[in-house]
């Protein structure tokens, strides 16, 4: 039976115990058991947004594939695989800002050290692929198996090089439209595409549409880490409730795309200011931000941006030949994701942000 239009974001979100993400938790939670019992009981390992597990159930939809209870099922465990990978990405960044809490609960590396930090992100990582060649090889064929390895593979290595790029740049790199940018594309949207392309692919999507969905990929990844980075100018109250101090990226030498919008507006004068007290990590740094955000008027520039950005999101999911059910219930996901990001912005930013991007 074909399911109703609304029917594939309550299939992927609903609070039925055969929703995708009713099926995600259980899988999650059996899967943590196998962890070293010192870790089972990890604040930042229970918890979790689960967005990077959803995109993988909504490129499988976007292949096509039939998503019964038994393919669903099978999906979530995919997705458990994926979930591995980013925790281990979450602990390593947690501990080189120096977060000592995330979603108001004390990080990894707080809540037991920072040398486990690192030995249990490698550990998850292994843990990842191992589990990953079993299930896949088990299912498909050789072909899809190696596809599906490689891409999270290479998902690892563009997140660590980005992560090296950042620790080694210098300032006047890291205040750079370009280079934040290049950072951004390997350290949080080759996570989000490959997650999106895991899942087409174990679903056997055409071959012919991988560039749409790689291109559908990045676009969520790009809105969705520039959202993330207003959220110290536009949200201070809840980006403090969220990691436990209002977090400037930049007075710790780290990339954050909204700092590099101001940057590209600066006269030399300025600009010279701006890398001396990146440079010094002076605390009147975000200040002096806040000011050249409003002078050149900035966030204008930002949200017409961001207003391409899903105008392109829009076109891609338009031009996927799969049912109008699920493209419908595609961009009712995007729509929920979104009003989580712009919710951790709040107020008059907030709204301004949902009436440009969600409709």
């Amino acid at each position: 039976m074909t399911p109703e239009p609304e029917s594939y974001h309550h299939l992927v979100l609903g609070p039925s115990p055969s929703s995708f993400i009713s099926l995600f938790q259980q899988q999650w939670k059996e899967h943590i058991r196998s962890f070293p019992k010192r870790y089972q009981v990890g604040k930042q390992l229970v918890m979790g947004s689960r967005f990077r597990p959803l995109l993988v159930s909504w490129g499988y939809l976007l292949s096509g594939e039939d998503f019964d209870e038994s393919n669903r099922a099978d999906v979530a465990k995919l997705a458990v695989y994926v979930e591995l990978l980013h925790k281990a990405t979450l602990l390593i960044d947690d501990l080189i800002d120096k977060d000592g809490t995330r979603n108001g609960e004390e990080s990894f590396h707080a809540e037991f050290s920072d040398h486990e930090a690192i030995l249990f992100a490698i550990y998850l990582l292994g843990d990842c692929l191992e589990r990953l060649s079993v299930a896949t090889a088990r299912v498909h064929s050789e072909k899809c198996y190696s596809e599906i390895i490689e891409l999270l593979s290479r998902a690892i290595k563009e997140m660590s090089s980005g992560a090296i790029e950042e620790v080694i740049s210098a300032d006047d790199h890291l205040a750079s439209f370009s280079k934040a940018k290049r950072i951004i594309e390997l350290q949080t949207i080759a996570l989000i595409k490959n997650g999106l392309l895991t899942g087409y692919k174990y679903g056997r999507g055409d071959f012919c549409y991988v560039d749409i969905i790689d291109s559908l990929g990045y676009d969520c990844g790009y809105l969705f880490q520039v959202l993330n980075d207003l959220e110290p100018f536009l949200g201070t109250d809840l980006n403090v409730l969220h990691k436990g101090a209002v977090n400037f990226d930049v007075l710790r030498s780290r990339k954050n795309i909204t700092v590099a919008f101001i940057s590209d507006r600066l006269n030399s004068s300025e600009r010279g200011r701006l890398l001396a007290l990146m440079g010094s990590a002076d605390p009147l740094l975000p200040s002096v931000l806040n000011d050249w955000l409003s002078k050149y008027d900035v966030l204008n520039s930002v949200f017409v941006n961001l207003a391409d950005v899903k105008k392109s999101i829009d076109t891609s999911i338009n031009s996927l030949p799969v049912e109008v059910q699920r493209r419908r219930g595609f961009f009712s996901f995007i729509n929920y994701v979104l009003s989580a990001a712009i919710g951790r912005i709040g107020g008059v930013y907030g709204e301004k942000l949902s009436e440009i991007l969600i409709k």
